[in-house]
């Protein structure tokens, strides 16, 4: 897999969570959230994709951590 490709998903869905919660305050309206505004990417107990920590891939084997 091109781990530039994968880094550029995984921050483009961290921009788009960014983006709903810098305009309404939650998650309600994210297009990657459920009726609930609760995120369908990750588990409840996991960290929602806006605090995820992406690594570049040239400076990581790992892209998240």
């Amino acid at each position: 897999m091109d781990n530039q490709k994968l880094y550029g998903a995984l921050k483009t869905i961290q921009e788009a969570c960014d983006e709903q919660v810098s305009k309404h305050n939650s998650c309600r309206y994210c297009p990657l959230a459920n009726n609930d505004g609760q995120c369908r990417i990750t588990p409840k107990h996991e960290y929602a994709p806006l605090n995820w920590y992406i690594v570049e891939p040239e400076n990581a084997v790992k892209l998240l951590q």
